[in-house]
């Protein structure tokens, strides 16, 4: 904005940057009320969010990822009960007992292979970005739940990425927060553990529950805490994405854009009703030690000086193409 502003750049379409803060916190001093109260803002054909843009190595080939879909949330409980007494005479009835059981489940077990429409076209596109006929065939095999487990195994990427591939084929639910007992010498009587949910987009909450059933069985309280919401997912044939792969070669000639499907969610969701198309897509190129799924919600979470150029230079392009404007 402030160098469009600073060049005086003769733009075609309005060019409207919105900043809020409390995405984390339900968006409800920012887009999410913004969206209910002053929907005029967002009177726009498309919209650049975060949420996508970083690279990930397939085969050693850069893709940076374009955020054309999300997943939605289900917050959910699973609470164990039990017999309470006195920790110095230890018993079969033991509600922390109980849910380890259940943890264990939950560790080994996974939700069922789905593939979406954004899901796929990540997989589609890294597939045609590949150099060595077999890495493109172990890439299109993951999009066949009978194949998809040893093609992610054999697939030449790190860890990071092999656990982003997996979270993007299947629904998703992680323990993150346990709650039990009163006092080191008493057994308790309940113990709550909280899952975050993580929804494909086209997903029900019936449908969802019923997965996470399968593996939890039938012995322990399952929950629904807060408001449960399926993903979205954006049309990813417009002139933006087009724009968007245009600026990318311009500054990595090496690089590949795909339409992906991120694992989380962003404030993208309060405005999918609107008419218009919204991209995650704050490009970052791949750099040792910064990977965007190890450090998000991690320790020392951080970007390099180079990638904040680097995103800068292409968003500043994109946006330029978009507008009739060359300034090279």
């Amino acid at each position: 904005l402030r160098l469009c502003k600073r060049l005086g750049l003769p733009l075609e379409r309005d060019l409207v940057v919105v900043a809020a803060g409390d995405e984390e916190m339900g968006a409800t001093c920012g887009v999410r009320w913004l969206a209910e109260h002053h929907a005029d803002i967002f009177d726009a054909e498309f919209g650049i969010n975060e949420g996508g843009g970083y690279a990930v190595k397939v085969d050693g080939r850069p893709i940076y990822t374009c955020q054309v879909g999300e997943k939605g949330s289900a917050p959910v409980d699973l609470i164990s009960r039990g017999r309470p007494g006195h920790s110095s005479v230890p018993h079969d009835d033991n509600a922390i007992a109980h849910l380890g059981k259940v943890l264990r489940a939950l560790g080994e077990r996974k939700m069922p292979h789905r593939v979406t429409k954004s899901g796929g076209a990540f997989i589609q596109g890294a597939a045609a970005a590949q150099r060595r006929p077999e890495v493109r065939a172990l890439l299109l095999k993951l999009l066949v739940p009978e194949e998809a487990e040893a093609a992610l195994r054999a697939l030449p990427v790190d860890e990071p990425t092999r656990l982003m591939l997996d979270a993007t084929l299947r629904n998703t639910c992680a323990p993150t927060m346990l709650n039990a007992g009163l006092k080191r010498n008493v057994i308790p009587s309940e113990v709550r553990l909280s899952l975050s949910g993580r929804t494909l987009p086209g997903t029900d909450e019936a449908t969802f529950m019923e997965e996470l059933r399968k593996i939890v069985g039938d012995e322990i309280v399952v929950e629904m805490k807060g408001p449960f919401s399926s993903g979205n997912e954006f049309d990813h044939e417009t002139d933006l994405f087009e724009a968007i792969r245009t600026s990318l070669k311009r500054f990595d000639p090496e690089g590949t854009v795909a339409p992906h499907l991120t694992t989380g969610g962003t404030d993208a969701k309060w405005l999918a009703h609107l008419d218009m198309q919204i991209y995650g897509f704050i490009p970052m190129r791949w750099e040792p030690g910064f990977h965007f799924y190890e450090l998000a919600h991690g320790h020392d979470e951080r970007i390099s000086t180079q990638n904040v150029r680097f995103a800068t230079q292409v968003v500043f392009d994109t946006v330029c193409r978009l507008n009739g404007c060359d300034v090279r």
